[in-house]
């Protein structure tokens, strides 16, 4: 399973999967996410189709590696206003700017959030969204 596997790897395949991450989030912000698939990270990323398949089986892995990097980049964004001894109000207010930053960094998140469609894509996906609303 994706979501295991994820969580502890080596530098270099975190390198490769920030790789992954942009090449897909420039694929969804240029065509959509009807259009990403295996196929479109290859071509986009000019590699093989041997060497993604280390890193992802089909074309679902693709949306689950997406959701569960915006999983770990809002936990971190609340790990570090929590550390930060403010007050509650000010907390949230720096919360809501670091999460602001976030998407102007990466929009493509949105599109994730608001597909009506992707929790269809695999049975995964709904409990990953579950988890970064909660």
């Amino acid at each position: 399973m994706l979501v295991n596997a994820y969580l502890h790897l080596s530098p270099m395949i975190l390198e490769k999967r920030e790789d992954i991450i942009e090449a897909a989030g420039s694929i969804i912000l240029q065509s959509g996410i009807n259009v990403l698939s295996i196929e479109e990270l290859e071509l986009k990323m000019g590699i093989s189709h041997k060497a993604l398949s280390m890193y992802l089986k089909n074309d679902k892995d693709i949306l689950i590696m997406l959701l569960i990097n915006l999983e770990s980049e809002i936990q971190q964004l609340i790990r570090d206003v929590s550390i930060s001894n403010q007050s509650p109000e000010e907390e949230l207010q720096n919360f809501f700017k670091s999460l602001n930053k976030l998407f102007e960094r990466k929009s493509f998140y949105l599109y994730l959030i608001f597909d009506k469609h992707l929790e269809e894509k695999d049975t995964e996906i709904p409990e990953i969204i579950n988890r970064i609303i909660k």
